[in-house]
């Protein structure tokens, strides 16, 4: 698309600078006849009108800078995600977040406290010892995570520490906002009464107020500039950008056309800061606005949101494919080499897609389901991800799901299915898999889909996963007493694999049913183990080391690479259903199917193949060598209750004799 967007700029300091130096100049001009009878005091009510207007704009400039400070040290110590509540994810992140709350918030103190009057130094300073109070309070709540007679008392310390900072804030920048609107109200007076100046010096007043109404408006402009639009780029803000959304969404109500917009976070842009220090990070950011224009039309808007996340608005499109095209146009853009100072960088940008009316009615829907899908393209790796709302875990359905979930967990609504793994061809039962089943009192049976991958983005999949780990252990002992020895596989979650602390955990579950470790088989995705890699290798290498059986499921699905999964203490590969299903009809599954297996037994591996549902692709998995296999070829998923006769009844395992 043809476009070069100007960057909407700051205004010009040469404007500023004359203005500044006719206002100097008209002092003398007014002495010099002052000379002469009434013009003389005419003169000095002007020069002192003058005085007052330069004052109190002046005034307005402190209080805005002012209110900027105070502003900045709010962002700093009201962190959304910390007074949203710390715990939950994990010691280490939480110390992180308390670590970079703490240093922004002594950055934006020590500018703030440049600014204030020696009177309020010591306001400032009962709010630093407020937010130390907070920070101190959040370090308790991160120390009893896991020991629910102490996180409560913990959690409610850190609420009212909490609180009270947010009191002070809004008391210091209660005080400031009224001297601003006191200062900008005895300007706009001072205006006033120097329109009516007397006639008979109307020259001179015309003069003198053609100088006060552009130094006036020069204030003005500059205030509500820096208002609405970003200080290093000069791209407007993310107030202006819902501005021009909402009057955008209106136009395209009337219209019948689409409004689009594209959230964008560059990638590896941190990698830059970390490295080389701000200065070149600004100057990358500093380039971002110009690049994007130059692929957009002039009524498109970008804006920066802040730190690396920039928006763009698309008016008057067909649809939601012309937004993702011109998408992918931006994604190009940002792939080209950055240059600051004598060095390039390369980066990437994740760009979500949100169209109105299609998905959103209102700016702050369409911000939110921009950010929903950017993180949709971070997490499948892509550049362009457009909204889908099955993917939305905030939608109010899924959110009133969410929270009967957690009594579900407690309330006894949660089952635990097995579904027989067997030995091919003969068929005798070889171990077991767990699937979660939720038995709600209203909605009836509700598919582990509906819910598992909202506990998996909140804190909620620790306590289903404890919970089932708990459940299969149980049932691993009550089998074996009933003389059916059997290995139980779970499934375990990314979050899972990113907590050092779960193979302890784990030990404790199993030692508490006394069983073997052995009795228990972990299964965890590709896409897990790749979320983090080294974290997962070193969580699975203690799970390993303590007997657990370590299984990839779904392999064959994922992108896995063969070096990494060398290197990784795996036992089994599980092969995945969509090639095991077909091998019989379909040439290449079969291929497919016979290189896992192969791939597994050259590793050393077990292999297991899912999905098997008719006694021919049973017989080929045999020709193939694949000992092991499920499907619903001999049980789909039963209640513990009816697995156990089931298991019992089926034959039993034919050894040789010597």
């Amino acid at each position: 698309m043809k476009s070069h967007a100007p960057v909407l700029e700051a205004p010009s300091p040469g404007r500023s600078g004359s203005a500044r130096v006719g206002w100097h100049l008209l002092g003398p001009r007014a002495a010099t006849v002052g000379f002469v009878g009434v013009l003389v005091l005419l003169a000095g009510f002007v020069a002192a009108s003058g005085f007052t207007v330069h004052h109190h704009a002046d005034a307005i400039v402190d209080q805005y800078e002012l209110s900027r400070g105070i502003e900045a040290v709010r962002r700093a110590a009201l962190d959304e995600g910390l007074l949203a509540g710390v715990g939950g994810e994990g010691r280490d992140a939480g110390g992180m977040r308390l670590a970079r709350s703490g240093r922004e918030f002594s950055i934006a103190v020590s500018s703030l406290r440049t600014l204030l009057e020696p009177a309020d130094q010591p306001v400032l300073d009962d709010l630093v010892i407020h937010h130390d109070e907070v920070i101190r309070a959040a370090a308790v709540v991160l120390e009893a995570e896991g020991r629910p007679g102490v996180v409560g008392p913990a959690r409610q310390r850190f609420r009212d520490a909490a609180m009270e900072l947010r009191t002070g804030l809004d008391r210091l920048a209660a005080d400031y906002r009224f001297d601003f609107d006191t200062a900008v109200a005895d300007l706009e007076e001072t205006d006033r009464r120097t329109i009516f100046t007397a006639p008979m010096v109307l020259a001179l007043c015309l003069g003198a107020m053609s100088l006060f109404g552009l130094k006036l408006r020069h204030y003005r402009r500059r205030v509500e500039h820096q208002t609405l639009h970003d200080t290093l780029t000069g791209l407007p803000n993310r107030q202006l950008l819902h501005d021009r959304a909402n009057q955008a969404i209106t136009i395209a109500r009337r219209t019948g056309a689409s409004t689009a917009l594209l959230l964008i976070d560059l990638d590896r842009f941190k990698e830059i800061n970390d490295t080389l220090g701000h200065n070149y990070g600004d100057l990358v950011l500093s380039e971002i606005g110009p690049r994007l224009h130059q692929r957009l039309r002039d009524s498109d808007t970008v804006a920066r949101l802040g730190g690396d996340e920039f928006g763009v608005l698309l008016t008057n499109l067909a649809g939601p494919e012309s937004a993702v095209r011109v998408a992918e146009e931006l994604a190009a853009a940002l792939r080209e080499p950055f240059r600051a100072g004598d060095l390039t960088f390369d980066l990437e940008g994740s760009i979500g897609v949100a169209v109105a009316p299609d998905h959103a009615t209102n700016s702050e829907e369409l911000v939110q389901r921009a950010d929903i899908a950017m993180y949709l393209a971070k997490a499948s790796h892509s550049s362009v991800a457009l909204y889908r709302s099955e993917a939305d875990r905030h939608s109010p359905e899924k959110l009133a799901l969410l929270g009967e979930l957690r009594d579900a967990i407690d309330g006894g609504q949660l089952a635990l299915y097995y579904q027989s793994k067997h030995a091919v061809p003969d068929g005798w039962v070889c171990g077991a898999e767990a699937l979660i089943r939720w038995i709600h009192p209203i909605r009836g049976l509700i598919p582990p889909d509906d819910f598992i991958p909202l506990a998996e983005h909140t804190s909620l999949i620790e306590p289903l996963t404890t919970w089932v780990i708990e459940e299969a252990a149980r049932q691993v002992q009550l089998w074996a007493a009933a003389g059916l020895h059997l290995s139980v596989a779970v499934n375990v979650s990314a979050r899972s694999l990113s907590d050092a602390r779960f193979p302890t955990q784990l030990l404790a579950i199993v030692d508490a049913a006394g069983i073997d470790p052995s009795a228990i088989e972990l299964e965890v995705t590709e896409t897990s183990i790749l979320r983090e890699p080294e974290r997962a290798r070193s969580v699975l290498a203690a799970l390993s080391e303590l007997g657990f059986s370590i299984s990839i499921d779904d392999f064959g699905s994922g992108y896995t690479s063969l070096a990494y999964l060398r290197t990784l203490p795996v036992d089994v590969l599980k092969i995945d259903r969509m090639f095991v299903s077909n091998m019989t009809n379909v040439p290449n599954d079969a291929v497919i199917v016979r290189s896992v297996v192969e791939l597994g037994h050259n590793l050393g591996l077990d292999v297991i193949a899912e999905g098997v549902e008719d006694d021919a692709t049973c017989r080929a998995l045999a020709e193939m060598g694949c000992l092991t296999a499920q499907g619903y070829f001999w049980s789909r998923p039963i209640p513990a209750a009816e697995f156990l006769p089931w298991a019992m009844s089926r034959p039993e395992p034919v050894i040789p004799e010597g």
